[in-house]
């Protein structure tokens, strides 16, 4: 038994300390191109405002806790040495915050040349509007705000190329649509597989919603001078500590800590497939696709039903209160 252990440990250090994680090495210029990220205050979010403010572009950190998201605005402009980085409040898990928000962006800004939705949570509790946190912050959320900033998009595409980009992860591949159980009920007790199983179920509607948010966007696409593409995304396992708090045993967190020790990567590296998915040129072709250590990489057999895709937009718009938008 011992043997076996030692065995496994040997091998996660070797993928910690052995496997390379690609980085981006394009050189894009964003000057006058205006980007909004979504949970920038810190992990990836953060790491991607400062990679997208670094390559010149006009930086809007949407973020919901005022203090946290100044200190980062800050620790952007002195990194990128680009004062152009603004922060912005919103709130995901809030209708009416995500609705002030587009008000809000709509008068101060004239265009939206990427869409970076990169908040997520796992969490219990629900959101103002009563639905699970989950299912709230991490699809309806993004679901709510990117139809809303789509006019927007939609007219700075007859100028310039828009790219809405959708920080996903593998834990899709091990989930199903449930129409049945979008919006579970989970109490105190909730155990924690269960709500790993909810965030995975979230993650899947990513994709799917990225996938068929393009579909949506075919017919604008053939008739404006640019596109709108977009784009899911693998960040990789990360040591963010996601999670850790859903759990009173001291010993789960700790084996929890461990394994990200051992096999994780930090928010650098976990950023570098969202600023491919939003800065390399020639990926346009695979839009509605899914990235991974950036690159392309095929949908899971569980993200490929179209009927199931067009179900979920259709139920999330009567969720979000756009019936026929």
């Amino acid at each position: 038994m011992w043997i076996l252990v030692i065995t496994i440990c040997l091998l996660l250090i070797w993928i910690r300390h052995v496997k390379i994680y690609p980085t981006f090495k394009g050189r894009a210029d964003l000057t006058g191109k205006t980007v909004v990220v979504t949970g920038a205050n810190s992990g990836i979010g953060k790491a991607t405002a400062l990679g997208l403010a670094t390559h010149n572009a006009r930086v809007i950190m949407a973020c919901r806790n005022t203090e946290k998201a100044n200190a980062a605005v800050k620790e952007v402009r002195e990194k990128s040495e680009n004062n152009n980085v603004h922060f912005m409040l919103l709130d995901l898990a809030d209708f009416e915050s995500i609705k002030s928000f587009v008000e809000d962006f709509q008068k101060s800004e004239r265009c939206l040349h990427i869409l970076v939705n990169n908040a997520g949570i796992v969490d219990r509790g629900k959101t103002k509007q009563g639905f699970d946190n989950m299912f709230g912050t991490n699809h309806l959320g993004p679901f709510l705000l990117t139809n809303l900033l789509l006019p927007v998009m939609k007219k700075t595409a007859q100028h310039n190329p828009v790219r809405i980009v959708n920080v996903s992860a593998d834990l899709y591949k091990i989930s199903k649509i449930r129409f049945r159980d979008l919006n579970p009920d989970f109490g105190k007790n909730a155990s924690f597989l269960s709500l790993w199983k909810q965030y995975a179920h979230t993650k899947l509607m990513n994709v799917y919603f990225t996938s068929h948010l393009y579909k949506i966007l075919s017919t604008f696409n053939d008739s404006s001078k640019y596109s709108i593409t977009t784009y899911s995304l693998h960040p990789g396992v990360l040591r963010t500590g996601l999670g850790y708090s859903l759990t009173d045993s001291g010993f789960l967190r700790g084996v929890a800590a461990v394994f990200l020790y051992l096999v994780g990567t930090n928010s650098f590296y976990g950023s570098q497939t969202s600023l491919y998915c939003c800065l390399e040129q020639g990926i346009e072709p695979k839009s509605g696709g899914y990235f991974k250590k950036c690159k392309f990489e095929e949908l899971a057999y569980v993200a490929t039903d179209g009927d199931i895709g067009e179900k979920l937009w259709e139920k999330s718009c009567e969720l979000c209160g756009l019936n026929g938008h």
